[in-house]
């Protein structure tokens, strides 16, 4: 299944046939198995790419720092390239500023960090 139904890690694996050409007796088979991460249903975008902010958030506090948060996020989700770790706002506070849009729903998911009280994670 290319689309998991939940948030779940998920093995996919790729076999493709290649021969000299489509009435080929003989075929050469490569295979090749990725595990996709948990959150591999949630495309990274730029906050200014988002039509809608999310209707609801949570805020509390981790005394984590944020190149360890950072290192979560890009085993946890698809394509978050290095240089969307900088924020992209003009607060100094903001060590991590992230948005995400599902591809299940088109549903936002926005994360940001900020060094208040040793870490408060919104």
């Amino acid at each position: 299944q290319i689309s998991p139904a939940r948030d779940v890690q998920t093995m996919m694996t790729i076999k493709a046939m290649a021969g000299l050409s489509s009435n080929s007796v003989q075929y050469h088979v490569f295979e090749l198995n990725y595990v996709m991460p948990k959150f591999a249903m949630y495309h990274c975008v730029e906050a200014s790419q988002l039509t809608k902010k999310p209707e609801g958030y949570c805020s509390f506090f981790l005394s984590e720092r944020p190149h360890r948060i950072w290192a979560w996020l890009q085993r946890s989700f698809i394509a978050i390239d290095d240089q969307m770790q900088q924020p992209q706002t003009a607060d100094r506070r903001v060590v991590l500023d992230i948005s995400f849009i599902s591809l299940r729903t088109n549903e936002p998911l926005c994360m940001t960090m900020t060094t208040e009280h040793g870490g408060q994670f919104t």
